[in-house]
Formats: structure tokens, C-alpha cells, sequence
């Protein structure tokens, strides 16, 4: 397994055909509605942000995408975006 972080926002981790195999988990059979996908992935994300020093927080959301690599591994791809912010503006004492 290799992680990699190329900006601030992204994550890259690449399994190999053997990690693939130790998790039981193959490419074909990943979607993240199924409970051992997700807790793989978590799993997966809870390493990266160990090794990057990483400090994902509640607000944060995270964009997940996956691709077949040649040997039998995967690509996972991890965008980390801060949700937007929403303001209340209260009645007769805001201008826009």
C-alpha cells in the first residue's frame, strides 16, 4: 500500500493485488452501500491521516473515487472539502 498526498486536499492511496487480498476485497465487489467496503475505506482513510498527519474533522466531507489498477489493486482517490458555510440573516436587521 502506498500513500500519497501530492496537495493539501488530496489523498492517493494505492493497494496492490496482495492488500486487495488481505482485505478481502476485490475491485468488482466495492461499493461503498455495502458495510465491509466502508469499513475498509474508513480504515484506510484513518491510515492515511495517521501517516500524513492529517486532522479530518466532523464538518469536513470527503469525495471517494475508485479505479482498477492493472495488477489486480486499486486507485482510491480522496478529495477532503470543508462543507460550505450557511449564515441565517435575521429579519430587518441585515442588508444584502
Amino acid at each position: 500500500m502506498k500513500i500519497n498526498a501530492p496537495k493539501d486536499k488530496y489523498i492517493f492511496i494505492e493497494l496492490t493485488h496482495e492488500d486487495m487480498k488481505r482485505m478481502n476485497l476485490t475491485y468488482e465487489q466495492m461499493d461503498y452501500s455495502d458495510s465491509q467496503t466502508r469499513a475498509v475505506i474508513n480504515a484506510l482513510l484513518e491510515d492515511a491521516k495517521k501517516s500524513l498527519g492529517y486532522s479530518l474533522t466532523l464538518p469536513d466531507k470527503v469525495r471517494i473515487d475508485a479505479l482498477p489498477s492493472f495488477n489486480g489493486g486499486c486507485l482510491l482517490f480522496f478529495t477532503v472539502s470543508n462543507k460550505p458555510l450557511r449564515y441565517k440573516l435575521k429579519r430587518g436587521s441585515s442588508q444584502l
